[in-house]
């Protein structure tokens, strides 16, 4: 039996749409629903109030991986322009920007931001 004590129980805050700078701390090769090579991204808040927080990317072999990559290595501040095999490690510890939205109750990866030379930090 375990036992539970509901009076230590805190509603989870979910973080509002903004721009937070995410590590990836997992990455694994997996097949989607529709049978496509996919590789599942796991990134976590490493600052601010919603330090420590994950969040869910996946990035789908198809018509719109090539942007989709480009993007996240971008954000990454990697070279978007070379031949790469992708593989999670491809993307494991990496750092970068994003950008987000809340879907139900949680919060989503909009897109992976590339910091502006002029006005913003780089993401790393």
């Amino acid at each position: 039996m375990m036992e539970y004590n509901g009076t230590e129980f805190k509603p989870r805050e979910v973080p509002p749409p903004a721009d937070y700078q995410v590590r990836v701390i997992d990455a694994t090769s997996k097949i989607s629903q529709k049978g496509n090579d996919m590789i599942e991204l796991v990134v976590e808040i490493e600052d601010g109030k919603f330090k420590g927080e994950r969040m869910w990317d996946y990035i789908v072999a198809g018509e719109w991986m090539v942007k989709k990559v480009g993007q996240i290595l971008s954000a990454m501040g990697e070279d978007p322009s070379v031949k790469l095999n992708l593989t999670p490690d491809t993307f494991k510890g990496k750092r970068g920007l994003v950008s987000t939205k809340v879907d139900e109750d949680r919060a989503v990866i909009k897109y992976w931001k590339v910091a502006k030379k002029e006005t913003e930090e780089a993401p790393f």
